[in-house]
């Protein structure tokens, strides 16, 4: 069923080889560009339940100098 996925994307059937520091900051990165392909097709956001919502706050509660902190490692991980 996902022959075609798997061959595209090898990391369905053969899992992540990557420290964990790269995997997420290429989360963080593959989640931006879907978001903004969403934005372009003019798709709406999804609503949230309440458990998510508690996750979006939570993160939204962050200081400024982490996020700093994580774009430095999403840009280093890239690179």
């Amino acid at each position: 069923m996902f022959l075609g996925l798997e061959r595209r994307f090898p990391i369905l059937s053969m899992g992540i080889r990557l420290n964990i520091r790269k995997v997420e900051a290429i989360i963080v990165v593959a989640t931006a560009v879907i978001h903004n392909i969403a934005c372009i097709r003019n798709e709406e956001i999804p609503l949230v339940n309440h458990d998510q919502q508690e996750a979006i706050d939570l993160m939204n509660d962050i200081e400024v100098e982490n996020v700093r902190d994580n774009i430095f490692v999403v840009n280093n991980a890239l690179q």
